[in-house]
């Protein structure tokens, strides 16, 4: 396993695209999957956004594992990868929740995090693990 990474180059058009995203239902808990590379310097290249299929989508977040597993497949032989997801926090800070933490199982996906209120805010986090939590990534958007 690679070094825990420190920052996250996330270019302009797609933090727009996730802010956009969040924008769209402002209510619900909208995610999507980050695609891109690197260890040290993780690098966004792309944002697929997905359904959130959880049953309280005001307050929750769920990917559909398949959708996951059909982008893994579709980037199969590329430079690019999954290289974590998006969620919002609607009404609440740009940080991960008691039940974040509960369903972060991967210690190298990345996780954006967006709230629109009281102004927009995109953050970055590992999960380092159930005991020691999330660790904040510098997040950079010029390199």
């Amino acid at each position: 396993m690679p070094a825990s990474p420190r920052r996250l180059f996330l270019p302009e058009p797609p933090r727009a695209m996730i802010l956009d995203h969040a924008r769209q239902s402002p209510t619900l808990e909208v995610c999507g999957l980050l695609i891109g590379s690197g260890d040290d310097l993780i690098s966004i290249a792309a944002v697929e956004k997905v359904a959130n299929r959880a049953d309280e989508p005001g307050r929750r977040f769920e990917i559909d594992p398949q959708v996951q597993f059909d982008l893994h497949r579709r980037l199969r032989g590329s430079d690019q990868r999954v290289i974590g997801h998006y969620h919002s926090h609607p009404g609440g800070p740009a940080a991960p929740s008691a039940y974040d933490l509960s369903m972060a199982h991967d210690p190298d996906a990345v996780w954006v995090i967006v709230t629109l209120h009281p102004s927009e805010a995109v953050t970055a986090y590992i999960c380092l693990d159930q005991a020691n939590g999330f660790q904040t990534l510098q997040i950079v958007t010029n390199l």
